[in-house]
C-alpha cells in the first residue's frame, strides 16, 4: 500500500470536492447511496437539485434514499450512528425508504427498504429519526443488505 502524506490527501480531498461540486451532487454518501438504491430497485434517479424523494419507480412509487457512513473517532473506534434523518420530510413526501448505513470504509453494512407509512408511525414524537435497527424492525421491512452489497462490488469493480 502506498504511504500517503496529510499533502497527498488534503490535494485528493480537493479533487474529491470539485468533482462534487462540478455534477451538482449534495454530498459523496447521499450520493453513493442513491446511486446504489437505483442500481438495486431500478427505477428512475432524479436530478440531485430534485427536492422530494430519489428515485420514481414503478412498484415503489417514490422512494426516498437516506444513507449514513459510520465515522472513526480520533481513537481509532468506528462510531454507532445509524439514524436517517426525515424531520423534514412529512406523510406523502414519498412511499418508500431506502435505509443504507456504511462502514468507515464505504462497505455496505445493512441496507433496508419500507413503506414510508410505517417509517413515519415510528419517528412520531422521536424528532424524526429513525435507526437502522428501528427501520429493519417495521412491518413490511425488506432486508437488501446482499443486494446492496453486490452492487457496491459491481459498482467499484
Amino acid at each position: 500500500m502506498t504511504e500517503l502524506s496529510l499533502s497527498s490527501v488534503v490535494q485528493a480531498q480537493i479533487e474529491i470536492d470539485k468533482y462534487i461540486r462540478a455534477n451538482g451532487l449534495p454530498d459523496l454518501v447521499g450520493s453513493l447511496g442513491e446511486q446504489l438504491a437505483q442500481i438495486v430497485i431500478g427505477g428512475k434517479l432524479m436530478p440531485p437539485a430534485f427536492k422530494g424523494f430519489d428515485i420514481q419507480h414503478e412498484r415503489y412509487g417514490r422512494v426516498q434514499v437516506k444513507t449514513r457512513k459510520l465515522n472513526y473517532a480520533a481513537n481509532g473506534s468506528l462510531g454507532t450512528e445509524t439514524r436517517a434523518v426525515l424531520s423534514t420530510y412529512s406523510p406523502g413526501d414519498f412511499d418508500h425508504l431506502v435505509h443504507i448505513v456504511l462502514d468507515g470504509e464505504y462497505r455496505v453494512r445493512r441496507a433496508i427498504l419500507v413503506r414510508a407509512e410505517e417509517v413515519f408511525l415510528s419517528i412520531r414524537g422521536n424528532s424524526g429519526k429513525i435507526n437502522i435497527n428501528q427501520t429493519a424492525s417495521l412491518g413490511g421491512a425488506i432486508d437488501m443488505t446482499e443486494e446492496f452489497r453486490k452492487a457496491l462490488d459491481e459498482f467499484l469493480s
